[in-house]
């Protein structure tokens, strides 16, 4: 990448004088970052390429204006803080603007400070106190489930509530707020309950357990955060990267105020009980990421990893039927499946594979060999894994990044990706993996901090460049050879307590404890 990349503020000369490119989240979450870590430097407003307008108490310049109204001696540097960050760079450099750089993403949870607004006016309290005194008043009977991005039926939230029905647990519900899709689990005889919904105040008020495997749910549901329900964090993934408040610095976190620090504890609630899979997790990560005491974190497994050791009913719910029909008859007809599971960039809401996949000679390839690639890319929404002319290739499908990949991966031969903490769970299919950190410099400096040491932490080979790739995948699927069994016994003994299937049934023993 050729643009200059600022990793941290303290790189900032004294009292500069700066412009935000981006008046997105990033450009948000940077502004507050920047006001508590240096607060000597002078933000002149914002830059934005298409409207002019305010935005967190700064003028926004729209870029013809900008360029207009100021010259290079007005400012000393215009830090860029969007995923448009190459056609920003481009658009700067055609114009004559040298004094830029690109700031590196900061852990969206500094954008609750600018996007929340949290009153606390007399009503309010009000209407907080008597919310809670009607909780106090009924019985309480109901758990809900909640998954990701507003209710997708996806992860260990699914695979727990899986878990539920076919025990027989009564008054159940999975949680959503889109209509549609309340209206579609409906039909899959997932009993759905609507946020928003005519009944949906009572439901909650009668509510014992909440279940998330996602953090950001307190933004779609606030009333969650407001009731004293016992509340069950699944989470959805043990890798290498450092996650949510071992991402800010100590610097940072006592330079907030009261008022900060309540708005932080919103994203960071107490939880009754945090789930994850071995005790090195508990210790090293879960534990000081959510700043919780050991005692409620138990390394009792994941729902979603009981697919690999039995059938589940119901696990063909939200998958991508079309696909998982097409592999199954490839695979009885001898065939290979190769799945490509790559994560998202912060930065970078858009991945162009482009550059490093050859598709026409990938194609070839895998026709000769009788594989099936299919690309599996992360959920979050918006993201989109480019993929040209597919229907120019007979043996690459794209998986629907919205469905459940778990069924898919139980009869995947060979898993391929980056940065993803899908390849631990993958482990306990005893399966190779291999890994294409093609971006592993611009991604380490940009996207994401590790915690642990990438090579250290990803048991198998990393290939370097496309002819690589096709190399170990000939070393895997057609030659038949392996040689990295040991490597991921060892990290699948490190992520993992238990590899038996039981995960929900502890799960749902613990909480049975909270009652």
């Amino acid at each position: 990448m050729s643009i200059r990349i600022i990793k941290e503020v303290d790189e900032l000369p004294n009292g500069a004088r700066v412009f935000i490119y981006g008046t997105g989240i990033a450009g948000k979450a940077f502004l507050f970052y920047l006001s508590k870590m240096r607060p000597d430097a002078k933000v002149l407003g914002f830059i934005d390429t298409y409207k002019s307008g305010k935005c967190c108490g700064h003028k926004i310049y729209k870029f013809e204006n900008f360029i207009k109204k100021f010259k290079k001696d007005d400012f000393d540097l215009i830090l860029i803080a969007s995923m448009y960050y190459e056609a920003i760079g481009k658009l700067l450099s055609e114009n004559g603007v040298e004094n830029y750089a690109l700031v590196k993403g900061k852990n969206p949870a500094y954008s609750i400070f600018i996007e929340d607004k949290d009153y606390k006016d007399y009503l309010k309290k009000i209407s907080d106190f008597l919310l809670k005194a009607l909780f106090l008043l009924f019985r309480k009977k109901n758990i809900i489930v909640v998954g990701e991005y507003g209710g997708n039926f996806v992860g260990n939230s699914k695979y727990f509530y899986l878990y539920l029905k076919e025990r027989g647990v009564e008054n159940v519900y999975w949680l959503v707020n889109n209509k549609d899709y309340y209206n579609k689990l409906k039909k899959e005889n997932i009993k759905t309950f609507f946020y928003g919904g005519n009944s949906y105040l009572f439901k909650l008020l009668t509510t014992s357990f909440v279940i998330f495997d996602n953090r950001d749910w307190w933004r779609e549901y606030p009333l969650l955060l407001k009731l004293p329900l016992k509340k069950i964090q699944l989470w959805h993934g043990v890798g290498f990267k450092y996650i949510e408040l071992s991402l800010l610095s100590d610097k940072f976190l006592k330079s907030l105020n009261m008022k900060e620090k309540k708005l932080l504890k919103k994203r960071y609630p107490s939880y009754d009980l945090l789930v994850t899979t071995s005790d090195f997790y508990a210790e090293k990560v879960f534990g000081p990421a959510f700043d919780i005491s050991l005692e409620r974190v138990k390394p009792l497994g994941y729902p979603r990893n009981d697919i690999f050791y039995r059938d589940i009913p119901g696990e063909e719910i939200n998958t991508d039927k079309e696909v998982m029909e097409f592999a199954r008859k490839f695979k009885k007809s001898a065939g290979k499946i190769l799945v490509f599971a790559p994560t998202f960039r912060d930065l970078s809401i858009n991945v162009d594979f482009r550059s490093v996949f050859d598709y026409k000679k990938l194609d070839e390839f895998l026709k000769k060999k009788n594989i099936l690639f299919i690309v599996k890319g992360h959920s979050l929404p918006g993201i989109d894994y480019f993929l040209e002319n597919i229907d120019n290739y007979e043996n690459i499908l794209i998986y629907d990044n919205k469905k459940d990949v778990y069924p898919l991966l139980k009869i995947t031969d060979l898993l391929i990706t980056d940065y993803s903490s899908i390849y631990t769970d993958f482990l306990h299919t005893k399966r190779p993996v291999l890994f294409y950190p093609f971006d592993y410099e611009e991604y380490t400096d940009l996207h994401r901090q590790l915690q642990f040491d990438y090579n250290e932490m990803t048991p198998g080979p990393k290939a370097k460049n496309f002819g690589e790739l096709l190399n170990w995948v000939n070393h895997f699927l057609v030659e038949g050879k392996d040689g990295f069994e040991s490597d991921r016994e060892r990290i699948l003994n490190l992520a993992f307590k238990y590899k038996d299937g039981n995960s929900s049934k502890r799960i749902f023993e613990e909480m049975m404890e909270l009652m």
